[in-house]
């Protein structure tokens, strides 16, 4: 049952229509990535969350 409901929720990612593609594409002027106060958790619980106001910026 477990790798049924996996493989029905793959299915149906594969079968999403694809993102169009925008007709003015913008990039970050110097390529950057900020993330600011970012929190996660797999069970969607505050008690167990994987990252928690997570900020970062890469360059």
């Amino acid at each position: 049952m477990i790798v049924d409901d996996a493989l029905q929720r793959i299915d149906g990612v594969l079968d999403l229509d694809p993102l169009k593609e925008t007709d003015h594409p913008q990039h970050p002027e110097n390529g950057s990535v900020e993330l600011q106060n970012v929190s996660f958790s797999y069970d969607g619980e505050d008690e167990e969350m994987f990252l928690k106001d997570y900020s970062v910026v890469e360059i």
